[in-house]
């Protein structure tokens, strides 16, 4: 299962970056158009690695370089949307989490498209961050915290509490599932997923922890 979730992986990130570079050149209304299938297929690569993580039986290789594979991710999203990112690994490239590559991936993925919608919905140009930090888990023990922070809108009052459900969503068109994936995907690892306060920032900012796995790169 997972060849096949790469194989198509692949062949859809190929797909939707000719058809964005095609795009740049058509009309306005036709170009937006275009770019929604572009999303949509970025929208597809993350749902066939959701279905390959749920398949309990296969072996998942854990302890992720984190820096590596946020950056990873970062290079294979649409260009308009990664041109919007700017990621701050704070000297911890070497530093590994309890996570998957594929796992990382989707958080990212599920995190800055997101951020991109919400503040595209909101007529803001976009500016995402990705910030990668130290943080002490609650039993102690050492982890990384990977903050993805945008100016956009923010999250209403009454959405708060239940941000991380599923079948929640803030945005014009959307399935709920992406920000309950980014929880579900924490949880599973022995670590959390916060918002945290919107009164120290503008737009919207996620924090989601880890513990750190004792390798580091050399």
């Amino acid at each position: 299962a997972s060849g096949i979730a790469h194989d198509l992986n692949n062949s859809l990130a190929i797909t939707a970056t000719k058809l964005e570079s095609f795009g740049e050149s058509l009309p306005a209304a036709q170009r937006d158009e275009l770019f929604q299938i572009v999303d949509s297929m970025v929208d597809m690569r993350g749902i066939t690695r959701q279905f390959v993580s749920l398949n309990r039986s296969q072996r998942v290789d854990r302890g992720a370089v984190l820096a590596r594979e946020v950056q990873r991710a970062v290079s294979v999203l649409p260009r308009r949307v990664r041109e919007t990112v700017s990621v701050y690994c704070n000297g911890l490239e070497g530093r590994a989490i309890t996570a998957s590559a594929d796992e990382i991936s989707q958080v990212v993925l599920n995190l800055v498209l997101n951020a991109f919608q919400a503040s595209n919905d909101a007529d803001v140009d976009p500016q995402i961050d990705i910030t990668l930090e130290r943080h002490e888990l609650e039993d102690g023990r050492p982890g990384l915290a990977l903050v993805v922070t945008d100016n956009g809108p923010g999250v209403p009052k009454e959405v708060e509490s239940r941000v991380f459900s599923p079948y929640v969503t803030t945005k014009r068109t959307g399935s709920g599932l992406g920000l309950y994936n980014v929880a579900r995907i924490a949880s599973e690892n022995q670590g959390c997923a916060f918002l945290r306060d919107s009164a120290a920032h503008e737009g919207a900012s996620f924090e989601i922890t880890f513990p750190e796995q004792k390798r580091v790169e050399p």
